[in-house]
């Protein structure tokens, strides 16, 4: 089972379960059905990550920090290349006839490539917005919140600026930027090599774990919030374990040589799989909304 799963993480089918999981839990918060839009989320970051790790990949610091992956990558790397691609084009036609719509569907593309390629001026300090200090993490967190949320709303008819939405943004936001630091422990000597200073290089393991444990701890305290103020449903209250779980993952970080692979690959980035079968669950036995 966990080879199984380490696989379905490598192949990135893992992180577009992922996508959809947490559109899906955004629905559930906002009190909205959006199934279509759930699945446009999984298309585009299957592409978008696909393209990451298939195409823009550094061989040397891609080895350093995860040799299995690796592997795995370069033995499928064109019929993944292939099914990505036509993911990403079902998802132009389902979303052509609506500019905004297909805009949503193509901001994680469009900021990945902002992200990841070198389009700033040769003599600047940095060229990529990879390479900037904490710029990476807070890019990630941004693309995922936005579009795991946006999406949603925007095809069940709900502004973009209503408060839920723009706290969702920000919750959103904040997990995956704890899962972005999170996976940047376990890619130090990677980074190193490729000469990109990530926080945890530049802040520690120390200190970069224990702010993590803080922002953990924000981001549900902001959730607890939303709910309290009207603007969630009581599906929030549900998504309290979401802290626990983030903490447990997060204390495996005991030193740079902590093995992380799996916790990284499954765990952390399998977070919103997780979750969003949870709420599936509890939707099913007519639980979710008892409170």
């Amino acid at each position: 089972m966990r080879q199984f799963l380490c696989q379905l993480a490598y192949s990135n089918l893992w992180i577009a379960m992922a996508a959809v999981g947490h559109a899906y839990v955004n629905c559930r918060l906002l009190g909205i059905q959006a199934p279509q839009a759930c699945w446009l989320c999984g298309l585009s970051m299957f592409f978008v990550y696909t393209f990451a790790k298939t195409v823009r990949f550094d061989p040397e610091a891609d080895q350093a920090n995860d040799p299995e992956r690796m592997a795995f990558l370069m033995r499928w790397r064109w019929p993944l290349i292939a099914l990505a691609s036509l993911g990403f084009l079902q998802g132009l036609r389902l979303t052509y006839a609506s500019p905004i719509r297909a805009l949503l569907f193509t901001f994680a593309l469009l900021g990945a490539i902002f992200y990841d390629v070198k389009w700033l001026p040769r003599h600047f300090r940095y060229r990529r917005l990879k390479d900037i200090t904490g710029v990476k993490s807070l890019v990630v967190g941004l693309i995922w919140g936005l579009q795991t949320t946006a999406l949603p709303a925007y095809e069940a008819g709900l502004s973009l600026i209503h408060p839920a939405v723009v706290g969702l943004y920000l919750y959103g936001g904040l997990s995956w930027f704890i899962n972005t630091v999170y996976f940047d422990i376990g890619d130090m000597k990677g980074d190193q090599l490729e000469g990109v200073v990530t926080l945890p290089l530049h802040w520690g393991l120390s200190r970069t774990v224990a702010r993590l444990h803080w922002i953990n701890l924000s981001a549900q305290l902001l959730l607890a919030s939303l709910w309290g103020l009207g603007w969630v449903s009581s599906a929030a209250l549900w998504l309290l374990p979401v802290a626990g779980f983030n903490w447990l993952y997060i204390r495996q970080a005991r030193s740079q040589d902590s093995e992380l692979g799996f916790w990284c690959d499954v765990i952390a980035d399998g977070t919103w799989v997780f979750f969003g079968l949870y709420l599936a669950a509890l939707s099913s036995l007519k639980i979710l909304g008892s409170i």
